[in-house]
């Protein structure tokens, strides 16, 4: 930048983290970079450079950062904040650039949150339920066993039938009763025998 002094005209250097407007001459200011883009010193006369896809900067940075894993920045922009990926997503990878990055949770699995960095930040459906759907954004899309079957463990895509000779009376099961005497089970449902019948139990 110039200054100038009575007649004469004397040329500074910019200081430190500072330059001035690029492509102009007589520039009488040095200015700090914006956010969204960096100081490149290696390049004479220094230049602020826009931050590539995935990264970000605040103003006066001399570098830019990579997006966490679970967020983005958009590559169409300055950018200067990252973007999380949305509610029933997650993104495992640092620097990414786009939307697209995020992948849908798991079958078996749902988020209400934004951000998640790994699957195993998307939220198991509970045991007694299941969901084959992928991209869950609440537990609601975990839906219940149905009565004679089962799931004792989280995260399921799917129920097991209750075994010949056991049995529930209810959905959303996390196991199977024995069928006792006076009762009896048929496709994994479990009842009372009807007045003038007897039941041993079991599968009977």
């Amino acid at each position: 930048y110039s200054v100038e002094q009575g007649r004469n005209e004397s040329c500074y250097s910019c200081e430190e983290g500072k330059t001035s407007k690029p492509g102009k001459v007589g520039s009488t200011v040095c200015t700090a970079c914006d956010a969204g883009q960096y100081l490149d010193v290696s390049a004479t006369p220094k230049v602020c450079e826009d931050c590539i896809a995935g990264k970000i900067s605040t103003y006066g940075a001399s570098s830019c950062t990579n997006c966490s894993a679970g967020y983005y920045a958009n590559a169409a922009i300055k950018a200067t904040s990252c973007i999380p990926c949305g509610a029933g997503k997650y993104g495992n990878e640092m620097g990414k650039s786009a939307k697209t990055s995020c992948k849908d949770c798991p079958a078996g699995k749902y988020s209400s949150a934004e951000g998640v960095s790994s699957s195993a930040g998307c939220n198991d459906c509970s045991p007694g339920k299941y969901s084959k759907e992928t991209g869950n954004r609440n537990s609601s899309k975990c839906n219940l066993c149905t009565t004679g079957y089962f799931q004792y463990l989280a995260g399921n895509t799917s129920c097991i039938e209750c075994p010949s000779g056991w049995g529930n009376a209810g959905s959303g099961s996390t196991g199977c009763n024995a069928v006792p005497p006076g009762s009896y089970a048929e496709n994994g449902i479990q009842d009372i025998c009807q007045r003038g019948y007897t039941c041993s139990g079991a599968d009977s």
